[in-house]
């Protein structure tokens, strides 16, 4: 086991300035993470993500259900004050529930021992390895958090529920038809932005856009149409995307024909923090077997605060 434990070494290093995971961590045969090893897993994970580090709320738990509490007010709270007299109308609190159950998933992979001896990169590769082995798992999260599909019946998009199936289905949820529409500027952006209920418009910058890579390409370049310096630097990509304050996310697995603003912290990615891997020299097979497992779910804290375009 010393080369697998040597690159998972390697790879948890990247996610801390000391070793996140040392070769005890592994001699019971367990392969379970520490909670400080599987923080800096899950934070590694979060670094590789273009959707999670833009400010998704991630929810390290320790159990395998946990509750979102959600508080909300009426839209207008003040009322005028007449001396000696209480208020008759009084301002409604309303209390609600979201809650997180996770799903167990697996990365399994075989490496060959032939492989490994022959490979050109010989010890180096075990690093690379792992750093592959991380990357493709935060990509896998990435794209499960946006279109999974339990009721897909595909063996990758119906493990859980992703963001974009969950918004479809909470009562209140605000959407926006595109109507085959390209125009992003004038007709998407700012139809959507019109359905976002007021209370949730006081700060735009700390709103978000979330788009397709194709359609942030898109609108970049539709802004870059406008004879301005601000449109060259648009099409040179050296000003940021913005739709006025609020910046603009292009999402590597996000669909073409869906666009979601909301607040980031309104999306909620939760995540066992007893992450496990395990590593096994098979000598019959001629393989090392390298398991990663952990649980996950996700889940939208509040449904009016989010406007799905489709």
């Amino acid at each position: 086991m010393e080369r697998g434990m040597l690159g998972t070494k390697r790879l948890l290093q990247r996610a801390g300035q000391k070793a996140a995971v040392d070769t005890g961590v592994f001699a019971s045969g367990s392969g379970r993470l520490n909670p400080e090893q599987s923080d800096r897993f899950i934070d590694y994970i979060i670094d590789q993500s273009v959707v999670m580090k833009t400010g998704i709320r991630v929810r390290r738990m320790n159990a395998d259900r946990a509750d979102l509490d959600k508080i909300s007010v009426g839209a207008r709270v003040l009322r005028k004050a007449t001396e000696g007299l209480a208020p008759s109308d009084l301002v409604g609190v309303t209390t609600a529930k979201r809650q997180l159950v996770v799903t167990e998933i697996i990365l399994p992979a075989d490496v060959t021992f032939t492989w490994l001896e022959d490979n050109i990169e010989r010890d180096n590769f075990e690093d690379h390895l792992m750093q592959m082995f991380g990357i493709q798992l935060a990509n896998d999260l990435e794209e499960l958090a946006l279109i999974g599909d339990k009721s897909s019946g595909d063996p990758f998009i119906g493990i859980e529920d992703g963001w974009l199936k969950i918004a479809a289905a909470i009562p209140g949820a605000n959407t926006f038809a595109l109507n085959g529409s390209k125009d992003f500027r004038n007709v998407i952006f700012e139809g959507m932005l019109e359905k976002l209920p007021p209370k949730f418009k006081g700060n735009r910058a700390a709103l978000r856009y979330y788009v397709s890579t194709n359609n942030a390409e898109k609108y970049q370049f539709q802004l870059g149409q406008r004879q301005t310096v601000g449109g060259d630097q648009w099409v040179t990509g050296q000003a940021p995307l913005t739709y006025g304050s609020i910046p603009i996310v292009g999402a590597p697995f996000m669909p073409d024909n869906q666009v979601v603003l909301t607040l980031p912290d309104n999306l909620v990615f939760g995540i066992r923090r007893d992450v496990s891997l395990g590593i096994f020299k098979h000598e019959r097979k001629r393989v090392w077997e390298y398991t990663w497992t952990l649980r996950v779910d996700f889940e939208i804290v509040e449904g009016t605060a989010l406007v799905i375009a489709s």
